[in-house]
């Protein structure tokens, strides 16, 4: 059973209804047709539980990407994808497999870095 959604659009995007579920594991037929809208834009997907807390956030943007982020059995997952193809990855803890990927995209894309 879902919790209650809330969506919310920018401004240039298609008035296409959305319901995101997140990209997780075995879901990947779902994220494809939801991603196959190549309009620009942002959409911002949160599910709450009964109690109010945010259980997902997800966010769609440009022509096919998107983050989410979950709880699942009390760990943050993040998940980055572009269509259907990218990856999950915990973020629960200081040093967290997030934490190793961003580095390694640091480490391999030096002209891109933020700080």
């Amino acid at each position: 059973m879902r919790a209650q959604v809330e969506v919310g659009r920018a401004e240039g995007r298609s008035g296409r209804s959305t319901f995101l579920r997140g990209f997780t594991r075995g879901d990947v037929t779902f994220c494809a047709a939801e991603m196959a809208d190549l309009s620009p834009g942002i959409d911002v997907t949160v599910e709450r539980s009964a109690s109010g807390e945010i259980t997902r956030a997800h966010i769609r943007f440009g022509p096919h990407h998107g983050v989410d982020v979950w709880d699942q059995n009390g760990r943050t997952r993040f998940s980055l994808v572009s269509t259907h193809h990218g990856f999950e990855a915990d973020a629960s803890e200081v040093p967290s497999e997030l934490e190793r990927i961003i580095e390694e995209i640091r480490r391999s894309h030096p002209d891109l870095v933020v700080d």
